[in-house]
């Protein structure tokens, strides 16, 4: 699992029994669901896929990073103590250009 790169946690999922019982399910309602769900691992368009998935994987933690900064970022500079509130100017005097 060292594709996960610090993932705090892992779901186990027994897609096995998933698809024996959905095939079961279409079997009594007449469907045959018999032929193979997706590309066997040997097959190009699986890697590729696998590769898609990889890469959309990679540029949604690199967003999720950048995100974190520019919150990090922006609290910093929120919590700055030398930063003073501008006065409201709803009741401000209104001078028209000239």
């Amino acid at each position: 699992m060292s594709d996960l790169h610090g993932a705090s946690s892992v779901i186990a999922v027994n897609i096995t029994d998933i698809i024996a019982r959905l095939r079961a399910k279409a079997r009594t309602a007449g469907i045959d669901l018999s032929q193979p769900f997706f590309f066997p691992p040997e097959h190009e368009r699986f890697s590729q896929i696998i590769t898609e998935f990889k890469q959309e994987r990679e540029a949604r933690i690199a967003r999720l990073r950048r995100n974190k900064n520019k919150l990090r970022r922006h609290r910093t500079l929120m919590s700055r103590q030398d930063i003073k509130a501008v006065a409201r100017l709803r009741d401000a005097p209104i001078h028209p250009a000239i």
